[in-house]
């Protein structure tokens, strides 16, 4: 898709109110993608101290190898066209083409599903090839041929996912996957529990919830949009879709196999336990990347509006408070797992306890990924989708040779490391990338703000910790974090607020006063 080059506009008098209409809208939408990836991550990481306690590093890594195989395949069916899906049907909506919403459809499911089936039938078929050649893991074999059930209908739920997000409703997503996806495996894996957990049973209740999870989306799109309509009435844009798709969704191919093929790698390379320790660790760093993830979402459409208008400032200043705010979330998760990494993996068992300086490198490359900002946005949302491709091949090339360099010899802290170089590379080439191109930089004077004041109270909480604790426990961890949490927050508010934090801030506050008030007149 050709975009508008972007020009030296002159700023419009309503600028600054435009400027903080996107940053109001980035912060309630970004707010919500929150709330709904929070709950999700609160119970996969519930999940992961069940599997974690109830099967050992080595199920927990058979239970890994065959998601990672799953993710893997989903990927690989989309053929991109989700991008196509939440792209194309609001454009035929507002043209009244139900035609050619009901042919992307089609398509946009169809093909997937289709793709899906063979993929799970061949899983199925070659589950023994599979654990004995490639992971020397015969007991990985029953786990692949139960999650080869899985392979279509996952496809089918995040295929169905953009289609919803096309119509604008983004809150079926939050319900059928972060609500009832996440509760429906805890519950099942907590029922199966009584009767002897292993990985083979810890795949079929994730089969179990993702058949639910995919029928409620299917449900959903019925009612946005009935689908039981004569496939002749279907109008289809093959080449117009796949001409959009198919950039991205090479980008994604390789952004997503790159991230499995560390897990995978990993279980090749090394021992299904190394897998188990790695996957605690990494479920653990995520909570890093949340707001980031979050905010990145949020801030696609107000990138593309900017740069489409050629509003330049604009889009500086909001590439630069984009940055601030997922460094200033970030930081503080970094430096509570530095200073706490052992206790905090006590929560999954002792055996996961080696898995401590791991844990604190993959946390240190997603503050670097917090600390680039929305860098990989205005590179795909001013158009360079072909760029994008490029970083993504680079991102692959670069997870590879690393794990071969370092897994083998280093085994956990070796993937770690692999992980935490290829992303801190690639972000900072991003960041050097939308400089060259647009001249603009993701960084002011108020990014030093959080950087001080996180310095701060990590030091603070260093000698404090160190005075009391030889060896702090969990109950003394969390106290320790409970006081980070408190000298960040008054280092932040002794620094000063930007007014566009305080402007944020206030309706927060405002909107938290409403509804004090309507829950006491009620």
């Amino acid at each position: 898709m050709k975009m508008p080059s972007m020009t030296s506009a002159s700023v419009s008098p309503h600028a600054p109110v435009a400027a903080q209409e996107n940053l109001i809208f980035a912060a309630k939408g970004g707010g919500i993608t929150f709330a709904g990836r929070l709950f999700e991550y609160g119970g996969r990481l519930v999940l992961g101290i069940l599997l974690a306690r109830l099967m050992g590093a080595g199920e927990l890594g058979l239970y890994s190898l065959a998601y990672a195989m799953l993710a893997i395949l989903n990927g690989a069916a989309l053929l991109g066209l989700d991008t196509a899906v939440v792209r194309g049907i609001p454009i035929f909506r507002r043209q009244g083409d139900d035609a050619s919403v009901w042919g992307l459809l089609l398509a946009g499911l169809g093909l997937p599903f289709a793709i899906g089936l063979l993929g799970g039938a061949g899983v199925f078929l070659f589950a023994d090839p599979l654990a004995e050649r490639v992971y020397q893991e015969p007991a990985l074999a029953p786990v692949l041929r139960v999650v080869a059930v899985a392979i279509p209908f996952s496809v089918l739920a995040f295929a169905a996912i953009p289609a919803t997000r096309g119509f604008k409703k983004m809150h079926y997503k939050v319900i059928a996957q972060d609500v009832t996806l996440t509760t429906l495996k805890v519950v099942l894996v907590v029922v199966l529990a009584f009767t002897g957990l292993n990985a083979v049973k810890a795949i079929a209740a994730h089969t179990v919830a993702i058949i639910v999870s995919c029928l409620m989306l299917l449900y959903f799109l019925h009612r946005l949009f009935p689908m039981n309509r004569p496939l002749r009435s279907a109008r289809f844009h093959f080449r117009e879709t796949f001409q959009f798709s198919l950039p991205m969704y090479l980008s994604k191919l390789l952004e997503m196999f790159g991230n499995n093929l560390q897990t995978v790698l990993l279980g090749v390379l090394n021992t299904a336990v190394a897998v188990g320790i790695f996957t605690v660790a990494t479920r653990v760093s995520m909570v890093g990347n949340l707001f980031h993830s979050s905010i990145v979402a949020m801030a696609m459409p107000v990138v593309s509006d900017l740069y489409n208008r050629g509003a330049r400032e604009q889009l500086a200043h909001f590439y630069q408070n984009m940055t601030k705010w997922t460094f200033t979330f970030n930081l503080p998760m970094f430096f509570i797992i530095l200073l706490f990494a052992r206790p905090i993996l006590t929560i999954f068992g002792q055996d996961f306890v080696g898995g401590a300086l791991a844990l604190v490198i993959l946390a240190g490359g997603n503050l670097i990924n917090a600390a680039t900002g929305i860098c990989g946005v205005v590179i795909v949302m001013t158009g360079r989708t072909w760029l994008n491709m490029v970083n993504s091949m680079l991102m692959l090339i670069l997870t590879l040779v690393f794990n071969i360099l370092l897994v083998p010899s280093m085994g956990v802290v070796g993937a770690s490391i692999a992980v935490g170089s290829a992303v801190g590379i690639l972000n900072i080439l991003r960041v050097v990338e939308v400089y060259v191109l647009l001249r603009i930089l993701p960084y002011n004077r108020q990014f030093a703000k959080p950087l001080f004041a996180g310095v701060g109270a990590w030091g603070g909480t260093y000698l404090v910790a160190h005075w009391l604790f030889a060896e702090p426990t969990l109950v003394q961890a969390a106290i320790g974090m409970g006081l980070f949490v408190t000298l960040y927050g008054a280092a932040m508010l002794l620094l000063g607020l930007s007014a566009d934090d305080r402007l944020i801030l206030s309706r927060i506050l405002g909107r938290a006063r409403r509804t004090l008030s309507s829950q006491k007149s009620a």
